[in-house]
């Protein structure tokens, strides 16, 4: 079977194809059948398909019956769907119907009539046996009183013993280390930013930016405590260490109440 004889052979020929956006692509004879642009001769300025060929009206076919396939089968899906919704909106009226249907009253079944009653005859009467002598019963012993329970003492905890304090959380290694990372690296963005606050801004700006994070620092530290989270408390207070030693360095730098003035050994010694 040579080229000429099967369109199947030249599929390896056809160059850039690209996939329409809709069935409308795929019968609009202003755009390129391959690349879908604006056509503005027979042959394409963009993908250079030369639709003068005779096999172009053959293509327009397979376009044609292309789209009414994709028709079909955007039909069929449809259908499918509307079928469905079709079914369980019909399931939700029967059920509403049925919840909505009064329940059967029970009707009373009368009873037959009662029977005549039969004629009373002489009372017989009965032969008089000899009076009957009440059994004596016997004493019934008393139960006896239930053994004294001796009570053990509590034992004493042995030595070394540490006692386990219900709920009382536990912190692996990994979470202190990550509270070790974070302080320290707290501390290092509040060293930059005093650095910062120091080149950029005057004495009492430095002094009322060290105080505030001191501060802030100290009241988080408490509240922390409050709540329990004795770790996380205990690193915010080590970065509150890390603050007052930087506002006693800011407080000598700036040279406020005569600090800087004193010996530097002895003003270190008494923040100890």
């Amino acid at each position: 079977m040579s080229k000429i004889d099967s369109d199947d052979d030249f599929t390896e020929f056809a160059g850039t194809v690209f996939w329409p956006r809709s069935t409308a692509d795929l019968t609009d004879t202003t755009r390129c059948p391959a690349c879908h642009s604006r056509l503005r001769s027979a042959v394409c300025s963009n993908c250079a398909l030369d639709l003068r060929h005779p096999a172009a009206a053959l293509l327009l076919t397979a376009s044609t019956d292309a789209a009414a396939s994709l028709a079909r089968r955007t039909a069929l899906i449809g259908r499918i769907r509307f079928d469905v919704a079709e079914a369980l909106a019909a399931e939700r009226v029967a059920l509403r119907a049925a919840a909505a249907a009064p329940k059967p009253v029970p009707i009373p079944v009368p009873l037959p009539p009662a029977a005549a009653p039969s004629p009373v005859s002489a009372p017989v009467s009965a032969p008089v046996s000899a009076p009957v002598s009440a059994p004596v019963l016997a004493p019934v012993p008393a139960p006896a009183a239930p053994a004294a329970r001796t009570v053990r003492p509590p034992r004493a905890p042995l030595k070394g013993a540490t006692a386990s304090v219900p709920g009382a959380p536990r912190r692996s290694s990994v979470q202190i280390l990550l509270l070790l990372v974070g302080v320290t690296l707290v501390s290092v963005a509040a060293i930059f930013f005093i650095t910062v606050a120091w080149i950029y801004a005057g004495h009492e700006a430095r002094s009322a930016i060290i105080a505030l994070f001191t501060v802030a620092a100290l009241v988080t530290a408490g509240v922390l405590r409050r709540k329990r989270l004795v770790a996380t408390a205990e690193g915010i207070g080590a970065l509150v260490v890390v603050l007052v030693l930087l506002d006693a360095w800011a407080l000598r730098q700036n040279d406020l109440f005569g600090l800087a003035a004193a010996d530097g050994a002895a003003y270190w010694a008494s923040l100890w």
